[in-house]
């Protein structure tokens, strides 16, 4: 299995080009939802539902979609703006900065602020990890959050292999 893995991470590279539809669907994540922590231990899930590219590129993506910690859903918009991306096209790799604000409905909302890094697999498939911060808006909380799609990934691996 990490060997099924590992080729896809190196060789697939070679002839993926990054087009804006691949990075819709990667940040759709088949409709799946991104699963993690935040707070070092609570579980999260947060589901992008729409992506879409600003000035018709992949330097900027306006997103909305929804944060689910222990059953409060809100729901969010957001921007995603390219830092930086791999010098080698081999490693197809981008990293962006992150702005997720959640609706303010009550105290525990806020803003989801980090980086994002995206390793491109194959033409539909890409690691996506979200790391950062969540801030209420009243300021009193404070909490580490981490999420990506490697359960999806996971699911996705396995199948190719059968």
């Amino acid at each position: 299995m990490r060997l099924i893995f590992f080729f896809l991470l190196t060789i697939s590279n070679l002839f993926f080009s990054q087009s804006k539809e691949a990075m819709q669907a990667y940040l759709i994540n088949n409709e799946k939802a991104f699963i993690g922590k935040i707070n070092n231990g609570t579980p999260i899930s947060v589901n992008i539902i729409k992506a879409e590219a600003l000035d018709n590129n992949i330097n900027e993506f306006a997103v909305s979609g929804t944060s689910d910690v222990e059953g409060t859903v809100c729901n969010f918009n957001g921007k995603l703006t390219l830092e930086s991306q791999s010098d080698n096209p081999k490693l197809a790799t981008l990293f962006y900065k992150f702005e997720f604000q959640e609706e303010k409905l009550h105290e525990h909302t806020g803003i989801f602020t980090g980086s994002l890094a995206m390793k491109t697999l194959t033409d539909t498939l890409a690691l996506v990890v979200f790391e950062g911060t969540w801030e209420s808006y009243n300021k009193r909380m404070r909490f580490p959050v981490f999420f990506d799609n490697n359960e999806f990934l996971k699911t996705k691996l396995q199948e190719l292999a059968k």
